[in-house]
């Protein structure tokens, strides 16, 4: 992902429609995590869009997955794999909980404690 300075900066947080509810729901909880540190709000999309994507998703219930090796954490519990993949950065769980905990651990690197409400 090219991304400049995140201050000001729109990024697309990537949810597909068949992503689990307590996903969708941690999403727009990431969101204004990444609006605090932004000053603008990111779009909550369904779709990969032009630039500026982060993807969550989760094994067996991501169309997205298909080309992306995730083997490492295949089979196990509770974990998450981030790796840039052409122009996006992936945040990619082993099942739902692995998904959220990889998208907490982005509020903290971009400076947001994930205890923070």
């Amino acid at each position: 992902m090219k991304l400049k300075h995140l201050k000001d900066c729109k990024i697309n947080l990537i949810i597909e429609e068949i992503a689990f509810d307590g996903v969708k729901r941690i999403a727009k909880k990431i969101a204004k995590d990444f609006e605090k540190i932004t000053n603008v709000p990111p779009n909550i999309e369904k779709e990969i869009q032009k630039e500026n994507n982060i993807i969550f998703a989760t094994i067996g219930n991501s169309d997205i997955l298909k080309t992306i090796d995730v083997s490492e954490i295949e089979g196990k519990r509770e974990v998450y794999k981030i790796q840039f993949v052409e122009d996006a950065l992936i945040i990619v769980g082993s099942d739902k909980l692995g998904t959220i905990y990889g998208m907490f651990a982005l509020s903290e690197y971009i400076g947001v404690s994930p205890l923070h409400f």
